[in-house]
């Protein structure tokens, strides 16, 4: 079964046809590509929470539900990915 993110178009009071929520992007996501806290400790050999905060202080994506944070795998792994790009590029210049 397939969830949806779709755009929505919230209304101010009084004005029609102004828009006061952001454009969403509108595509299917897989249950199984979101991950929860947890997940992603393990996914990445993670022991301390703390450090799942810091990478999302650094930028990376992350979806707020509530309290609780998911994490798209994909973007997850995109990230990693270009931030091991640039510390890679960095060690190179030297």
């Amino acid at each position: 079964m397939k969830s949806k993110i779709a755009s929505t178009n919230n209304t101010h009071a009084g004005i029609k046809g102004k828009s006061t929520a952001p454009k969403v992007e509108s595509r299917a996501i897989a249950p199984e590509e979101f991950l929860t806290t947890h997940e992603l400790m393990r996914l990445l050999k993670i022991k301390h929470r703390q450090t799942v905060y810091t990478l999302i202080k650094d930028g990376m994506p992350v979806i707020k539900v509530g309290k609780n944070y998911r994490f798209i795998k994909k973007e997850v792994i995109d990230f990693l990915k270009k931030q091991s790009e640039s510390i890679n590029s960095k060690d190179g210049d030297s």
